[in-house]
């Protein structure tokens, strides 16, 4: 489990949410750190993601939709983008 802030962004606009992000068995769940404001809980199955993108920079960060629903999760020395990039199936990259 990894603490980040998540950008999310779906047909009612974009916000940021400060999250918790786990992922097993190609699930990830992500919650948000204090539920009493701006509560946010999504479970994501990895292998449906789509526009996966990975930037590797100063500011490395990665980008994502699932359902219709937009992510984007940016390091911020985190190791949020090493993280979740390294449990993604393989099958995303063929």
């Amino acid at each position: 489990m990894i603490q980040a802030i998540v950008e999310y962004s779906d047909t009612l606009g974009m916000d940021f949410y400060f999250v918790t992000v786990s992922i097993n068995n190609g699930i990830m769940e992500v919650d948000s750190l204090n539920s009493y404001c701006k509560a946010f809980n999504k479970t994501i199955d990895l292998t449906q993601l789509t526009q996966l993108a990975v930037q590797k920079d100063d500011c490395p960060s990665i980008y994502f939709s699932s359902e219709n629903e937009d992510y984007r999760f940016v390091d911020y020395g985190n190791g949020i983008v090493s993280y979740i990039e390294s449990r993604l199936p393989s099958v995303i990259y063929c």
